[in-house]
């Protein structure tokens, strides 16, 4: 009784696994033919750090600005105007540049990009990325 359930799983299995086969699937999985370039993902999501941290500097600058401003009460007119419209300026760019960076990550996921790529390039003080 056990053959005969051991001999009907490995015809079952043998179908299986050549329809499988036939249905188009990449199995593959070591060799990306068109997948993924490392260097290139590195690169655009470590640019878009970058800017993130620029506009995160900016936006630090401009409320340090603000917060002289308010305290010394000594702006006025057309200096007051340029530091509000600065920090209005630099908390945009830093609210685009977190979403440029959420929507490059997401597109990464969604491209197949692996996870380990994707810590290496958002790693703090990583160095260089290996070409491929």
């Amino acid at each position: 009784m056990k053959a005969r359930i051991a001999a009907a799983l490995t015809v079952t299995m043998a179908f299986s696994l050549s329809g499988f086969a036939a249905s188009g699937v990449n199995t593959d999985l070591g060799k990306s033919h068109a997948g993924p370039d490392r260097s290139e993902w590195i690169g655009r999501i470590r640019g878009a750090r970058e800017r993130v941290h620029s506009a995160q500097n900016l936006y630090v600058t401009t409320m340090l600005s603000y917060r002289q401003m308010k305290h010394r009460r000594r702006a006025r007119g057309e200096e007051k105007l340029y530091i509000l419209t600065l920090r209005k300026a630099a908390e945009s760019e830093l609210n685009a540049a977190e979403q440029d960076l959420d929507t490059l990550l997401e597109e990464a996921r969604v491209a197949g990009v692996p996870p380990g790529w994707l810590r290496d390039a958002m790693a703090a003080n990583h160095p260089a990325a290996p070409a491929d």
